[in-house]
């Protein structure tokens, strides 16, 4: 029942079915140059979850008005012009997520905040802006405070009165308004920033604030997720130590990692045991494909980043245009192979939508760069040469492919992402290379107290209760609702050494691009951890993050439960009719919560 949930709210348009969501995919790919009579094939192995385009492009392919923006998961920006907070506005409204490198280097390159005007807002429209009822006019308004900050040092005001209230349906891009509270909230905390920098330059920790609270600002009714990441430097004692309990809740909306191309830059170690960190290895993403091929082979030297979840390497206002295999619902090599050559051919295709930025427009084309990711690994035996001879394959085809669409061969192919609510649809399929944390799980979901799925959800006997949270306070706008999962033949118990381990052999023969994976850990396994990334950091790892085993918290994403508890949690739960409204939004654990 989760997975038609997840699909109803999420990926399918007003009215549509599966094969309605299906179908819309495959014109929209004919809309772009689709080549050949195996469209239908394609199509086949959508519907069968054997293999899916981006949750991104399941969403809007095919629908009027589609952007290349808006079918992209995930983007990557430099911090090193105001222009970079500009841009991540408008790619997370557009539903992508964002990873944004604020290393000093970059944020030393930003002016010095000049004046320290007064920002109002009024119910008035006798003002200085009267804010559209659009994703731009947002945009102007943020553009407008640093206008008024670093180049006039002019007052000004602002009405957002022709701003839908929240709860409104977005017609044509789809979700829920998040209304204009949000937004003036938004604004007043960057404006407080930015005078508590008067006549300084914004420092690293400033602008990892701004960035999270321009997360805040997009989150639509409750319940869209803004996917984040930063990355700071390494021997960054204030952006290490940024997300230690307490923080200011915007800090909730990024992951932190901090570039490190050598250990012994690191000064977080001392703190390791207690906080979560990830590790972005800038060098060897720019040097390596994947390890198999050594040094210089597919050289990618102007990455300055990574994408949220930590998969995709990046150049600055680079998206990577994903696809996904799900390993257990595959039959035999030949398939395999067929099903990588067509999700190959969908995504170079994808990255020839429309994209608003020129910048953008530049790189994807020079790149072309793709992400064909692996789920289900935890429920399949790995097997390293058969990935080899897929990899090679798909080598072949984009030979193939690029000719016949008169476009550059892609950069990179294949990735390792961590899968979300697609791998809930597809079995459910364990996400990525992760284990399950358990064989029966506990799957919680937010919703919109204003989504009239949970009285729905009330009546077919699933647990509804009011969202708690972090500092312990109920939040009276959000619901969450508890489903009963149970991952097939899974594997639930792999050491952290053996993860990092099965996270080598995939950078080694799967994954060009980066493999998305986050290792939780006990106190005894520090020291097996320092070790072995002192043996292959340096020369072997992209990217990792690391987070200490929690004790069970009140609503945690996934709990694990009994067998007898699922039982009990599925006994005497009714069906129901799913419409499509709201959004919803699964908890990511050790997945990806944008679509």
């Amino acid at each position: 029942m989760l997975g038609k949930i997840i699909y109803k709210r999420t990926y399918s348009r007003e009215g549509e079915e599966w094969l309605d969501t299906i179908e819309r995919n495959c014109r929209g790919l004919k809309s772009l140059g689709w080549y050949g009579d195996d469209l239908e094939e394609l199509k086949s192995y959508m519907l069968d979850f054997k293999g899916l385009v981006s949750g991104r492009a399941l969403w809007q392919l095919g629908a009027p008005g589609f952007l290349g923006d808006s079918l992209q998961n995930c983007w990557t920006v430099k911090v090193s012009s105001l222009n970079a907070f500009l841009f991540t506005f408008n790619e997370l409204m557009l539903g992508g997520g964002v990873g944004f490198n604020i290393q000093a280097e970059n944020v030393y390159e930003l002016p010095k905040v000049k004046f320290c005007p007064t920002i109002t807002v009024t119910e008035s429209n006798d003002c200085s802006f009267i804010v559209p009822d659009n994703r731009e006019g947002w945009i102007e308004l943020l553009r407008r405070v640093f206008d008024a900050f670093f180049v006039t040092g002019q007052d000004f005001s602002y009405s957002v009165e022709q701003v839908r209230r929240a709860g409104t349906k977005i017609k044509s891009f789809g979700g829920i308004a998040s209304g204009p509270e949000a937004l003036v909230s938004g604004i007043n905390e960057i404006a407080k920033i930015l005078v508590s920098r008067f006549d300084c330059k914004l420092r690293p920790i400033n602008c990892l604030d701004i960035m999270n609270i321009i997360g805040v600002i997009v989150v639509s009714g409750n319940v869209r997720r803004s996917s984040e990441i930063a990355i700071g430097d390494s021997c960054d004692v204030a952006f290490i130590n940024a997300k230690r309990w307490p923080y200011p809740n915007h800090r909730g909306m990024s992951n932190n990692s901090v570039a490190c191309d050598d250990l012994t830059d690191f000064c977080g170690w001392n703190t390791f045991k207690d906080d979560p960190i990830g590790f972005v290895n800038l060098r060897n993403m720019r040097r390596f494909g994947r390890l198999a091929d050594g040094a210089g082979y597919r050289d990618d030297s102007r990455i300055v980043g990574c994408n949220p979840c930590g998969e995709i390497g990046a150049e600055d206002r680079e998206p990577c245009t994903l696809g996904e295999m799900y390993l257990p619902n595959i039959n035999g090599e030949a398939e395999f192979k067929r099903i990588s050559y067509l999700l190959l051919k969908a995504t170079k295709l994808i990255t020839r939508a429309e994209f608003q930025d020129p910048v953008t427009r530049e790189v994807v084309d020079r790149n072309r760069r793709v992400g064909l990711g692996l789920a289900g690994l935890a429920q399949v035996k790995p097997d390293y040469k058969l990935f080899d001879r897929v990899y090679r394959h798909l080598e072949a085809s984009d030979i193939e492919i690029s000719g016949k669409l008169g476009m550059n061969r892609s950069l990179k192919m294949t990735t390792v992402k961590p899968g979300g609510t697609m791998c809930l649809m597809a079995g459910p399929v364990t996400p990525g290379m992760s284990d399950a944390v358990s064989e029966y799980v506990n799957r919680r979901v937010r919703f919109s107290n204003t989504d009239v799925l949970l009285d729905k959800l009330r009546w077919a006997g699933y647990y509804v209760e009011p969202l708690v949270n972090m500092d312990g306070s109920v939040d009276p706008r959000t619901s969450v609702a508890s489903f009963p999962v149970h991952y097939k033949n899974a594997r639930t118990n792999s050491s952290v050494i053996e993860l990092l381990n099965t996270q080598l052999q995939l950078q080694t023969y799967w994954s060009d691009n980066c493999i998305s994976c986050t290792h939780n850990y006990e106190d005894a396994d520090v020291p097996k951890i320092k070790d072995w990334m002192d043996k292959y950091y340096k020369e072997c790892v992209k990217t990792t993050c690391f987070s200490p085993k929690l004790a069970d918290f009140p609503q945690m994403p996934i709990e694990a439960v009994s067998k007898e508890e699922y039982l009990a949690m599925k006994d005497g739960l009714k069906d129901f009719e799913i419409g499509t409204g709201n959004e919803i939004e699964v908890e990511c654990g050790a997945s990806c919560p944008v679509k």
